[in-house]
């Protein structure tokens, strides 16, 4: 696997970023012992920015082109995790509801392994 691009500091730990010249390809948690890396690239440099600022103001929007893999389930799934506000609380029953899959049986357990799947927080 590629080497991340950025590792930045976050009131959590550290936060690793993997992107090409196109898109961020991954956002991920790491433990606060990381070695810090400096953004390499413009479009790291704009993803550590915008993610910094989202630790300061948690209503903020990301603008950054991201790339999405994953089945046409997954990506349902994550659309509508990315739909939560800022503050708002979601079950996986209600996003099932919410995606009108609540009559499938496995609704839940389906959503919940998509969202582990998520490469983007």
């Amino acid at each position: 696997m590629k080497p991340y691009d950025a590792i930045i500091d976050a009131p959590f730990g550290k936060v690793g970023i993997r992107a090409d010249e196109i898109s961020v390809r991954e956002i991920v948690y790491l433990p606060d012992d990381t070695p810090a890396i400096e953004p390499r690239g413009a479009l790291t440099q704009q993803a550590a920015a915008q993610i910094r600022r989202y630790f300061d103001e948690p209503s903020m929007r990301f603008d950054l082109p991201m790339f999405v893999g994953g089945t046409e389930h997954q990506r349902r799934v994550w659309r509508g995790i990315s739909g939560i506000a800022a503050g708002q609380v979601w079950t996986w029953p209600a996003c099932a509801r919410d995606r009108q899959r609540a009559a499938r049986g496995r609704a839940g357990v389906r959503l919940q392994s998509a969202a582990d799947r998520d490469t983007v927080p």
